[in-house]
């Protein structure tokens, strides 16, 4: 839609002179299409001009699918007939990655012109040549250009997880049963893959990642999926033979924090946000990498459950629920403002204040009925 779509988008700036609807708050000193009649501030600016870009020069010639590699090696043993306990490894390893990646910087390296139909993005490989025919000169004729990964500067897309996993299992007899697991685990990487939660994008593919090298120096670390701890634990508890109560428990150490700026040694990117923040006394620069700058607070939660069912006129059988989430009514920041600073040099004052907390404690009935 965004990268192939036929988008027109134009921005333009005026001068406001205070009027506007009390209604719709638009300015109202506006012509009969909309436009405002005050002075207008510097050049239309042109997005995306709605001209459908030629499909060729908008994926590398050489692109290679996205996957990644899983091994699971785990061992079970039954003990005393109905317990089951169980160990495995897992590891997961992204072999290939997708994103656009911008190719401006090496154009101007090679002395060519600015022609790409897609503002210089290229669906590719990150850290991996692009091959796409190319306007070199502006002479509208297309010529098959390589721009050489040491040219484009880009990290390889990277992202690992390994986990420890610990489990134990009781076969419902006896009239309960119960399930619980511990797992130590780490994903780490420069990208999460399709989205992107540092900044809420879920542009599938197409990411402010790889978009300009100064985003991704420093973007190597703990990704926001990241838990290192997890204890789970599911039981059901049979009161009699219509009657079933249930619990589950969560309990999860926090995710990575970060602490993004505005600059660069190499200079400050266009858009998007670093891992360096300026100084405000000295304007020197600090590296802050990826997922360095704590975590948040663990979080728990208890759910209940109950389940009643009983035959109804000997044709059908209800079932009524009942159930109570977060019973403990735990409110743990689940994340926080990561934008240190709103300029170089100038701090963010919200820096680390929560913008998102666990859902409170709810309830919720329901019935069904099975003919």
């Amino acid at each position: 839609m965004r990268l192939s779509g036929a988008e027109d988008g134009r921005q333009r700036y005026f001068v406001f002179d205070g009027n506007f609807d009390l209604t719709s708050a638009s300015p109202t000193t506006v012509d009969a299409n909309g436009i405002p009649t005050t002075t207008e501030i510097g050049p239309e600016l042109v997005t995306a001009n709605g001209v459908t870009p030629d499909s060729a020069q908008l994926a590398d010639q050489n692109i290679e699918p996205m996957f990644q590699d899983e091994f699971i090696l785990g061992y079970e043993k039954t003990i005393a007939d109905d317990w089951l306990l169980g160990v495995r490894y897992i590891n997961r390893d992204l072999a290939s990655g997708i994103d656009d990646v911008l190719i401006n910087d090496a154009v101007d390296a090679l002395g060519y012109e600015h022609t790409g139909d897609a503002g210089g993005y290229v669906l590719a490989n990150p850290g991996s040549d692009i091959t796409i025919p190319y306007d070199r000169y502006g002479t509208g004729q297309l010529e098959t250009t390589t721009f050489t990964a040491d040219l484009l500067g880009y990290p390889k897309a990277e992202r690992t997880y390994q986990a420890l996993e610990f489990t134990i299992e009781k076969a419902f007899t006896d009239r309960w049963g119960l399930r619980g697991s511990y797992t130590w685990s780490k994903s780490e990487g420069n990208t999460e893959g399709y989205v992107k939660s540092d900044n809420g994008q879920d542009d599938a593919g197409i990411t402010t990642d790889f978009d300009q090298t100064q985003l991704m120096d420093g973007s190597y670390g703990l990704l926001p999926n990241n838990r290192t701890h997890q204890f789970k634990l599911f039981g059901n508890f049979e009161v009699s033979e219509r009657f079933v109560l249930g619990a589950d428990m969560l309990l999860q150490s926090g995710r990575p924090v970060n602490i993004f700026g505005t600059n660069h040694p190499d200079g400050p990117p266009s858009y998007g946000n670093t891992y360096y923040i300026t100084d405000p006394a000295t304007g020197v620069l600090r590296k802050i990498p990826r997922g360095t700058a704590g975590e948040t607070p663990w979080v728990t939660r208890l759910n209940l459950s109950a389940i009643y069912t009983f035959e109804w006129n000997n044709t059908a059988e209800v079932e009524l629920r009942a159930e109570v989430f977060n019973l403990m009514d735990a409110h743990s920041v689940l994340e926080v403002y990561e934008l240190g600073e709103v300029a170089p040099g100038s701090p963010d004052p919200q820096l680390g204040a929560p913008t998102s907390y666990q859902a409170p404690r709810t309830f919720r009935l329901g019935a069904s009925i099975r003919f």
